[in-house]
């Protein structure tokens, strides 16, 4: 059974396999849902828990939904790798919640619920997918190693404490200098500066650093769909990555989409033995390959 708000994503899967419902995941879609086909054994929500407004409802529904023994497992960024990162570039519009366990565990006890195992795993440079289970249940008893680890590192680290955000924003604070710094040294120096990749977490570090056409001349994105647009706000032309193969090609990339690194210096072999250079401006600034001296 597949839930899913989205007209576009139902209308364009055609399984005979799959009953699908277009319709958010509410309490009273969780009620129609049980009266056809009885309380469910396995109810996944994949990187879309950060992401509703009505988080208390839906886990009202995923509460009253679930078998006795069922298990619930989500996948979200995790804010670990938020605050040991400084992946800042990760909070925009669509993210309402930013789960660490000591949140998650808090989040679920409100229902009865519990985290009984975890697992780190490297999408979007860092996520962790959850498994809960109702209280009493047979998963209940069990509460994983990696739990326990993490929930004590967590409280070690602070992620229970506002000092710990304060000191994120501090950080964030200095991050955005040594970048700005960066762009206007490489730019008095007459190098031409692209940034690669127009995502949601590109904006977000645009936004807040204050990087404008003083910084860089334009975006490249890989996505034919993005090309010929701007990005809102800053109003950079989102370019073909096929500007990478004219004379004059940018001198330094900003890599926005940081996490596909390896992807993008893959894919970009030629440019970087031309003399091309990236920067990676997260976790930490750096320049690929490292400019001689």
């Amino acid at each position: 059974i597949g839930v899913d708000p989205a007209t576009n994503v139902i209308a364009n899967i055609n399984d005979p396999r799959l009953t699908l419902i277009n319709n958010y995941f509410t309490e009273e879609l969780a009620e129609s849902v049980i009266a056809e086909y009885g309380k469910i054994d396995m109810i996944m929500a994949n990187n879309v828990f950060a992401h509703i407004s009505d988080i208390q409802g839906t886990t009202r529904a995923v509460a009253y939904a679930l078998h006795d023994d069922g298990i619930f497992i989500f996948e979200v960024h995790y804010l670990g790798k938020v605050i040991n990162e400084l992946q800042y570039d990760m909070v925009y519009h669509e993210h309402m919640y930013y789960y660490s366990l000591l949140s998650a565990i808090r989040h679920f006890e409100r229902y009865d619920m519990m985290v009984f195992d975890i697992k780190p795993t490297p999408t979007h440079a860092g996520s962790m997918r959850f498994y809960v289970c109702k209280k009493g249940g047979k998963y209940s008893s069990s509460v994983s190693q990696a739990v326990k680890t993490l929930e004590i590192e967590e409280r070690s680290k602070g992620f229970d404490l506002y000092e710990t955000f304060q000191n994120f924003s501090r950080m964030l604070a200095v991050h955005k200098v040594e970048l700005i710094a960066l762009l206007n040294k490489l730019r008095k120096q007459g190098y031409k500066i692209a940034g690669y990749g127009a995502s949601g977490r590109a904006n977000s570090m645009i936004q807040y650093c204050g990087i404008n056409h003083d910084h860089l001349d334009y975006l490249i994105d890989d996505a034919p769909a993005k090309v010929g647009f701007y990005t809102p706000g800053s109003h950079f032309e989102i370019c073909s990555n096929s500007i990478l193969n004219q004379p004059d090609f940018p001198d330094y990339l900003l890599i926005f989409a940081w996490s596909f690194f390896n992807e993008i210096r893959k894919k970009n072999t030629d440019y970087l033995t031309n003399g091309g250079h990236m920067i990676l401006p997260l976790p930490k600034i750096s320049i690929f390959p490292e400019p001689q001296q």
